[in-house]
């Protein structure tokens, strides 16, 4: 259903910037194939109805288009509910976010049109992930999965400044590899190498225990690799990820990261020995690193300090 949301459903530009966004139902927004995010998440809601499953649409805010964050020491915004989405149970009485607008498409301004890209990753991350920039009204849907009933309106508007920038992520981390981009660490955007022998530990896993590449994917997952350099900041080879399947990890001296100055980069092996990387074992790469063809895509990039 949400993916046939993104098929068939298109966000109703013209009301959103014309100030004529009037209440719908799910048959007219069906009717229409036009919806702003009210009319996705009612619809939602209608069709697991009919087949069977429990699901209420959810007012709150969320930081999408218009939303800009907190400059330092401005005051506090006072809340306002502008956004919907949805829960729906799943097993074991599990409510799950989701948000079928966001997954649809992409606003992108007065006059531009309405892109259609799918973004799965407003399916499949956890509640917790999806709190960072959904906060509902009502303090009884926040379902958090940390053991926290709710958390504060200034936690979640000062939430990504508090954290502070992360490693840049490139395009295929989510669709193509099913990973998630808050799993990543060094969460910070800068690594120090200013102490040689200090192990660095470089980790990431999966968007959700649930995720299969095979068949919510491309196929099966990539050998992840960290580049490796020397302090003149050299190449001298990639350093593959151990995985057990769900978490993907590496330890390595911040004296084999590179210089000060430098990018560092996390591939997929994309391509190896003349056919897809995808279902290349780590075992493998190894034995054949250097000797065959091999492509890379990129997967995130930190900053050496």
């Amino acid at each position: 259903m949400f993916t046939w949301l993104h098929h068939n459903i298109e966000y109703n530009t013209a009301a959103f910037f014309g100030g004529n966004i009037k209440s719908s139902t799910p048959a007219s927004t069906i009717a229409s194939g036009l919806a702003v995010c009210e009319g996705y998440a009612g619809l939602f809601t209608a069709l697991a109805s009919k087949v069977g499953l429990e699901s209420v649409v959810v007012g709150g805010h969320g930081k999408g288009y218009g939303y800009h964050a907190l400059a330092p020491g401005a005051p506090l915004p006072p809340f306002e509910s502008s956004h919907a989405w949805n829960a729906v149970k799943i097993d074991d009485g599990e409510w799950k976010l989701i948000d079928c607008c966001w997954g649809a498409g992409v606003v992108n301004g007065p006059g531009m049109p309405y892109e259609k890209v799918f973004t799965p990753a407003n399916f499949t991350k956890d509640n917790d992930e999806f709190g960072l920039t959904h906060y509902p009204s009502d303090k009884h849907h926040f379902y958090r999965t940390d053991g926290r009933a709710t958390i504060s309106w200034q936690e979640y508007i000062l939430g990504e400044s508090n954290r502070g920038e992360g490693p840049t992520m490139y395009g295929g981390c989510v669709t193509e590899h099913g990973l998630g981009e808050r799993s990543f660490l060094p969460r910070g955007k800068h690594v120090s190498v200013s102490n040689p022998n200090e192990v660095v530990r470089f980790q990431f896993a999966k968007v959700c225990e649930h995720w299969d590449g095979e068949r919510n994917g491309l196929g099966k997952p990539c050998v992840f690799v960290l580049r490796i350099n020397n302090r003149d900041g050299k190449c001298e080879g990639f350093l593959p990820f151990e995985t057990n399947g769900f978490h993907w990890w590496c330890d390595i001296t911040a004296a084999q990261l590179g210089k000060p100055g430098q990018g560092l980069m996390l591939f997929a092996v994309t391509t190896f020995d003349g056919r897809s990387g995808r279902g290349v074992t780590v075992q493998e790469f190894k034995e054949k690193e250097g000797r065959v063809g091999t492509g890379f895509g990129g997967v995130a990039e930190w900053d050496l300090v």
